[in-house]
Parts: C-alpha cells; structure tokens; sequence
C-alpha cells in the first residue's frame, strides 16, 4: 500500500470552531407563526449568518429524541435544568461553524443578535430556554471520508450535538 501525500490525508477543516444555540419554541405557537418563523431563519437569518465574514457553514437541527439509546445516556446524566440560570431548550439546536473561535466575538455575534430589531427580533423571541455555547476544536480525528466533505458545509444530516456533565465524582 503507498501512502497518500500528506495533502489529499489531511483535509483543512474550517470549522475548528462552532457556536451552538439551543432554544424551544412555545408549545401554544400557531402552526403558522411556526411556519413564519422557521422561513424566516432558513431564507433570511441563516444565510445572513454564513455571509459574516469567517463563518463557513449555519446550519439548524431539530431534536427527535435520538431513540432509545440517547434515552439510556440521557437518564445517566444531570439535565440542564438542574444548572441555575442556564437555560433548558432542547428542541431545537441552530450551529455555525468558523475557522476559529475569535470569529465569533470580533465582532461578537451574540451581541450583534441582541441589538437585532424589527422582524428579526420578533423571530428571535419566539425562542424559549436559550443558552449558547462555543466550542473550539482542540484536537480531532476524522474518518476515511473526510476527503469527501465539501467545504463550508454544515456537518450532516443528523448529529449528536451536547453537552454532559456527570451526577457526582463517583459516577
């Protein structure tokens, strides 16, 4: 077997940084109003995100439960709502992906989302139990398919996107 020249082995990822919002919608939302929403933050919030200089990728994910397995590490660890002031949406996870971290503070985007106004903030505050979280790669292994994934696009169909904290030290 050769080796493959370094080049084609490692792909440059832009996305060693991601900045991850989870949120809820109100369950008393009307069936249009959700329907409002969701086409306004695929046709006009998304990709007004991707078009911010560094970000790769936006992408929006809804939660399905993940089946009985997510169920069994779900029922093994403490849930958000046991963590004071931080908030407990789980519906819904909106991502984007940037070359680094710092993309997402200079200038910061959770700040330029505060000071939306007018239809965008409207749509912003249908959203329930927000909390946010950026993530920086610090190290990664890819799969023998890397090669295959386009740059700038978001990371798959359907992902495990999470955060665990354990009940205890023993645990």
């Amino acid at each position: 077997m050769t080796a493959k020249p370094r080049s084609e082995r490692f792909v440059a990822m832009m996305d060693n940084a991601i900045w991850a919002t989870w949120y809820d919608l109100p369950d008393d939302l009307s069936p249009a109003r959700r329907d409002e929403y969701f086409d306004w933050l695929h046709g006009t919030y998304l990709p007004e995100m991707q078009a911010r200089p560094g970000i790769a990728w936006a992408a929006h994910y809804e939660n399905d439960g993940g089946g009985e397995g997510m169920a069994a590490v779900r029922d093994n660890f403490p849930q958000t709502d046991d963590i004071k002031g931080l908030g407990d949406g789980t519906q819904y996870v909106m991502l984007a992906g940037a070359g680094e971290a710092w993309t997402f503070f200079a200038p910061s985007i959770v700040e330029d989302e505060a000071a939306l106004t007018g239809t965008a903030r409207d749509m912003l505050d249908l959203r329930r139990g927000l909390r946010t979280c950026v993530f920086s790669v610090y190290a990664s292994v890819n799969g023998p398919e890397i090669h295959t994934r386009a740059k700038g696009t978001t990371p798959a169909p359907a992902i495990q996107m999470g955060i665990f904290r354990a009940m205890d030290l023993e645990t």
